[in-house]
């Protein structure tokens, strides 16, 4: 009878030890699951961010609306996004000296090999170029570069993988459309010293050329030097076009002799070489883009809607086509901008299609669609009888970022070239503040997609 008793008694545990294999294999199924349906739904509502703005952007009459409203503040819960703090001084409010287009070291309060480490731990910096703290002092009286208690590294926690990444946002270099008269960019053109200037989809100016080539010197440059070493030059070059032809000839010339030295260059040492870039489609932004990333980043410069200046009557913020110029002229009103100025035969991919040093990617796609691209091949976003507010600015901003960490998952380093409202409208997302930038400004945000 013990016997048989034991027996029963084994059976009943072996069947609970099945039990139990069984209970803790389903539960990890159903994590899985759960887990792939979250991924499944944040990729789903990182689409359906963008659809959801151009939707209110295309509803002027009843904007904003309490439709508005919920909107933004479903985008906003939906994904959520912090700077890490203690980084960089941009993050205390502080803006280059006068005359100056970067912060010392971009900015950085930290060593930048430090800074790379939290993003991307498991990779050594290239070579250990530890000058940070001079390039902060140099020539830079009225700055502040001391290390907050917040800005030492033993106290920043490392989320890194694909729910964290270093985003340098670069402003657009000088356009027309700063210099418009009382700040109206409206008018279609406008004369200056004499000469009459377009303002649609308004281009870089000279001085626009020298600071995007001087950012590519810069780029380009040992990182052992500090910025104020570098002279800015003037070329007086009145197409960007021009510029381009400038640096290929001079690429040639390097070319020809040797580099031996073992010091990365600024470009290398920040951790953006390999990195990808996405622009906004406007002029300013792609001018800049050719000219200070010339001939350092390989992939092709993808395009973002959502990085676009203000959406709204501004005539500076209108976009070219992508492929078809005929389109433009045949808009109707409110998508027509009734410029006598025309832009020809040219085309987003007539313009940047094919320049020396540097490559972009024109894909239309409906809105919502995945990944990074254009809604259509003409502008169909921008209106003039819509003035896109400052709220609105800041939901496009975390729209941007649900598009990037969802298309970009394991890319820790991203370059984005963009306007100074949208540099705003990024640092009030991640930190609570506004943030001015100059023209051609590099301003890096360690970035946290924090859970919902």
């Amino acid at each position: 009878g013990g016997q048989k008793g034991l027996s029963v008694v084994l059976c009943v545990m072996a069947v609970l030890c099945v039990v139990g294999v069984l209970s803790v294999k389903q539960q990890q199924q159903q994590q899985q699951q759960q887990q792939q349906q979250q991924q499944q739904w944040q990729t789903l509502r990182a689409n359906d961010t963008e659809q959801l703005l151009w939707f209110l952007t295309q509803s002027p009459d009843s904007y904003p609306t309490q439709l508005t409203s919920y909107i933004n503040s479903t985008i906003l819960s939906a994904w959520r996004f912090k700077a890490v703090p203690g980084l960089f001084m941009q993050q205390r409010g502080t803006e280059p000296p006068v005359n100056h287009t970067q912060l010392p070291g971009f900015g950085a309060l930290l060593p930048w090999p430090s800074i790379l480490k939290l993003v991307k731990p498991q990779r050594s910096a290239v070579a250990v170029v530890d000058n940070d703290d001079s390039d902060c002092h140099d020539n830079a009286d009225d700055l502040d570069c001391s290390n907050d208690d917040d800005a030492d590294e033993s106290s920043i926690g490392a989320t890194v993988g694909s729910r964290r990444k270093l985003i340098f946002f670069i402003r657009h270099a000088q356009a027309w459309e700063n210099l418009t008269p009382d700040g109206d960019n409206r008018v279609c053109e406008f004369v200056l010293d004499g000469k009459r200037h377009n303002n649609v989809d308004s281009p870089i100016t000279p001085l626009g050329i020298d600071q995007s080539l001087y950012l590519n010197r810069i780029f380009k440059s040992p990182s052992n030097r500090n910025f104020s070493q570098l002279r800015f030059e003037q070329h007086q070059l009145t197409d960007f076009r021009q510029a381009v032809d400038l640096l290929a000839d001079t690429g040639r010339r390097h070319s020809a002799v040797p580099n031996k030295s073992s010091v990365p260059t600024w470009h290398q040492y920040v951790g953006l070489e390999g990195a990808p870039v996405i622009s906004s489609p406007l002029a300013r932004t792609l001018q800049t883009a050719t000219l200070s990333l010339n001939g350092l980043t390989a992939a092709p410069v993808q395009m973002s809607e959502l990085l676009r200046a203000t959406i709204g009557h501004d005539v500076c913020n209108y976009r070219h086509s992508v492929y078809n110029p005929a389109l433009t002229a045949s808009l109707p009103s409110p998508w027509s901008t009734n410029c006598n100025v025309t832009f020809g035969n040219a085309s987003l991919t007539s313009l940047y299609g094919h320049l020396q040093g540097i490559s972009f990617t024109f894909p239309v796609r409906p809105a919502g669609g995945s990944g990074f691209g254009l809604i259509s091949d003409k502008d169909s976003l921008w209106r003039s009888d819509f003035q896109e507010y400052p709220g609105q600015r800041v939901t496009r901003a975390a729209a941007f970022l649900a598009q990037l960490f969802s298309t970009l998952p394991n890319e820790p380093i991203v370059a984005v070239v963009t306007h100074s409202e949208m540099i705003g409208a990024f640092s009030t997302l991640l930190t609570g503040a506004d943030c001015s930038s100059a023209n051609t400004e590099v301003v890096p945000y360690v970035v946290d997609w924090l859970p919902s």
